[in-house]
């Protein structure tokens, strides 16, 4: 799921039990679905981040989205920062 609060994007997906294999599918899906949704300058970046959808969720990664020269925008998963 997909959420925009007060202009900040949000990923919501899978529970901490789907393992992190599994959420790492579903976030990727949701980030192909956001590219079309957002609209980034070129050289720009966004970061959005990704949770679990339980009750007391989990952060499972953040998304960043960069536009190239050309304004074409690509997105890299990190799990630095990761509780899952």
């Amino acid at each position: 799921m997909i959420e925009n609060n007060f202009g900040e994007w949000r990923i919501r997906c899978g529970k901490e039990e789907d393992g992190i294999d599994r959420l790492e599918k579903m976030v990727r899906k949701d980030a192909e679905q956001l590219i079309s949704r957002i609209s980034l300058p070129p050289n720009e970046s966004l970061e959005v981040q990704a949770w679990t959808k339980s009750l007391f969720s989990d952060y499972i990664c953040s998304v960043v989205f960069k536009a190239d020269n050309s304004g074409n925008i690509s997105y890299e998963l990190d799990f630095s920062e990761s509780c899952i």
